[in-house]
């Protein structure tokens, strides 16, 4: 097994090149978690940092985004770059990361201390400072590869610093704390600040003129190195991150309202003497970075970035995708899913994940349940009665009449017509005309109902809780059997794999997170151990052995036993996960808050130079893992088309073979053309391409496959 090496700690940045464990990005890109700070060296050249161990980086304005390192351990909170190679990253438990090669590659280096280091910033090449919680005030003085602490005698968390020189500083800090130095951090002088109010940032024109901005508007300036403070705005709910000059009169300053959770940005013409405020985006935005009067890019919340061109009036987004919660899912194939949430949500794929379409639902109520027969005919239910059909993919959804007020919250269609759906509040009911019309089946009395699964066209398992967690049909649904009910046990999901193998998941008060699992049709269920408390929202089989459970804070489990074992997988969020749904045991999509999407193999293309021997007649389609891989620059990738049948026409397959980045972006056509039965062999060189992850995808006749591969320069 080869390791990807994205230089930090072992266990934080180090990624082990596994299908099996690796999980990416396909909502929102180039990925979800809240961004902190952004730093631009030129008008294409930024980086930005975030939650997580988060490392994004663009070399284009913004338009494309890389993410260089998104895993699930700790914050990153302040990124400075000197020039366009070396560059520095702060964040929690004291990381220090450093890059030589424009931040391609990040290694760690001491920092002498465990606590959270929130701003970072670059003097000259050689000089940088970092300040933090516990007092924290360090000093490089070769570019980060070492720190010397330089206490300044304050007891508090210091969020911002600004020099103007190697001798002239201000350090600011949460309570309204100010401390500065003329001497290069040997001594420190507190001052007067005229607030207990938290402040966050802090930026110096000169040695004389500066501005500190914090908590509930503060906008702090002076004009004498700091003797005295000056507040400059009125009382509000603003939280002002980051403060920056572009010359002696033009001041800009970025935050958040917290009550409306949007972006505020104030601009100063004047020195910071008087203020214009603007809200911007549809998020809040934490860190920004100004390359001129009019280029501006900000950061922010479920990782927003938003640019403006001038100066501040109209900002654009430059990330993608909704960020409603998701509720549900269902895949006909390994292409061919859809998703549904909140806010009348739907989206469509056709191609894996890759891209991801917006649908028009006609309702803005919270959808909960996705269920497709094939790839065509659809149904989903909603709040307040809303049932909704398709029969053309989700091209056109109509809404199902509903005259009985059927509020439902899980459907599961076994044919056109056949199909079954249960509120929540314990009833089953059961549809013949396509659900035109519902008749109820069974009632409960104080029970919940969260999901229903069937393992052909008459065995079906509906689970819920209170009383009774586990109700089977043997029927199409017809009648209904309590199998399983215990007190105070909740289970919101159920896979089954075949009419005996089924696994039910959920919450028993005084456990925790429970998993029931039968493999005798039901006749027993026995638990199974999975090591956490919390609740567990949903489970996925796609074969006897392989499953998926995921839950609240990005926890996801895997097991490829039977559930004998269950391993904690690396999901790169800590969002809830509401639902996963695998459709072979390497590719799989797990959603949830905050619009998350989050797939195992991310569907993607490849690279070609032919090697045709018609002599082998291969049995099946086949598409090789590329070789080597990881890769640099070149790599081989071997495919198979079969002989046909006789009942086709013997004639050449069209084939494509095509290779896509991270972002679902084409980047080679590698083959484009009609070929015989036979085994071929191309060669897709990379020597213009980035480190990375990439796919490539062959087509065939009605064959489509992809795999992965990593360039690693």
């Amino acid at each position: 097994m080869r390791t990807l090496k994205i230089s930090l700690l072992v266990f934080i940045l180090s990624i082990t090149i596994s299908a099996q464990e690796e999980w990416f990005w396909q909502n929102p890109l180039p990925q979800g978690h809240n961004l902190y700070d952004v730093d631009f060296i030129d008008e294409n050249n930024g980086w930005a940092v975030g939650m997580y161990n988060t490392i994004l980086k663009t070399t284009d304005g913004g338009a494309n985004w890389t993410v260089k390192s998104n895993i699930n351990y700790g914050s990153l909170w302040s990124v400075s770059f000197i020039d366009s190679d070396n560059g520095l990253i702060v964040g929690d438990d004291g990381i220090i990361l450093k890059t030589t090669n424009a931040g391609d590659d990040w290694t760690l280096h001491p920092s002498g201390t465990t606590q959270m280091l929130r701003d970072v910033k670059f003097i000259y090449k050689n000089i940088a400072w970092t300040v933090g919680g516990g007092g924290t005030i360090l000093k490089s003085s070769d570019g980060g590869k070492t720190w010397t602490d330089k206490i300044g005698g304050v007891l508090t968390t210091w969020r911002g610093l600004s020099f103007t020189d190697t001798s002239n500083g201000t350090v600011v800090g949460e309570a309204g704390k100010i401390i500065r130095t003329t001497n290069g951090g040997t001594n420190w002088i507190a001052q007067t600040s005229g607030t207990t109010d938290n402040l966050f940032d802090v930026s110096f024109f000169d040695s004389i003129n500066g501005t500190a901005v914090g908590y509930y508007n503060i906008i702090l300036t002076t004009s004498d190195a700091g003797a005295s403070w000056i507040s400059r705005n009125s009382s509000g709910y603003d939280y002002l991150e980051e403060v920056i000059y572009l010359d002696q009169n033009n001041v800009r300053i970025i935050g958040y309202n917290q009550f409306d959770h949007v972006g505020v940005f104030f601009n100063s013409t004047n020195g910071g003497l008087s203020w214009i405020r603007r809200t911007i985006g549809q998020a809040e935005t934490n860190g920004f970075s100004l390359y001129n009067m009019n280029t501006a890019t900000a950061v922010g919340k479920n990782g927003r970035i938003i640019r403006t061109s001038d100066g501040g009036t109209a900002w654009y987004s430059q990330d993608r995708g909704l960020r409603h919660s998701l509720w549900s899912a269902s895949f006909t194939d390994d292409y061919t899913g859809s998703i549904v949430g909140s806010n009348g949500t739907i989206l469509r794929t056709s191609n894996g994940g890759i891209t991801w379409n917006v649908q028009q639902s006609g309702t803005n109520e919270r959808l909960k349940d996705v269920n497709f027969i094939d790839n065509n005919f659809g149904t989903i239910v909603g709040s307040n009665g809303v049932i909704l059909r398709t029969t053309n993919g989700g091209t056109n959804w109509t809404q199902l009449p509903n005259q009985a007020g059927w509020d439902f919250d899980g459907v599961f269609f076994l044919d056109e017509s056949l199909g079954i759906a249960f509120g929540g509040y314990a009833y089953i009911c059961k549809s013949t005309d396509g659900g035109i019309t519902w008749s109820q089946k069974l009632y409960l009395y104080g029970c919940t109902l969260d999901d229903v699964d069937f393992a052909d066209q008459y065995n079906g398992i509906v689970v819920g809780g209170s009383v009774t967690q586990i109700i089977k049909t043997t029927d199409a649904g017809e009648t209904w059997n309590i199998q399983y009910a215990q007190d105070n046990m909740m289970l919101h999901s159920v896979s089954y794999i075949d009419i005996n193998n089924c696994t039910a998941v959920g919450w028993q008060g005084s456990v925790g997170s429970v998993i029931l699992r039968t493999t005798n049709a039901g006749i027993d269920w026995f638990q199974q151990v999975i090591g956490i408390l919390q609740s567990l929202n949903a489970v996925s089989f796609v074969d006897l052995y392989t499953g998926v459970i995921v839950t609240n804070s990005g926890i996801i489990f895997k097991t490829t036993d039977s559930g004998s074992s269950w391993i904690h997988q690396n999901s790169i969020t800590t969002y809830d996960l509401y639902n996963v749904c695998f459709t072979n045991p390497q590719n799989g999509f797990a959603i949830g808050e905050n619009g998350t999407i989050i797939n195992t193999s991310f569907p993607g293309i490849v690279s070609v130079e032919q090697r045709n021997q018609v002599d082998l007649y291969p049995k099946s389609y086949l598409l090789s893992q590329n070789y080597p891989n990881p890769f640099n620059p070149v790599t081989k990738i071997k495919y198979a088309i079969p002989f046909v049948t006789l009942r086709q026409a013997q004639s050449d397959i069209r084939v494509t073979l095509k290779v896509y980045d991270i972002l679902g972006r084409e980047i080679a056509i590698l083959v484009n053309e009609g070929k015989p039965a036979g085994e071929y062999e191309v060669e897709f060189n990379a020597a213009n391409q980035p480190s990375g992850i990439y796919f490539y995808q062959l087509k065939a006749g009605q064959f489509t496959e992809t795999k992965k591969m990593v360039l690693l320069k």
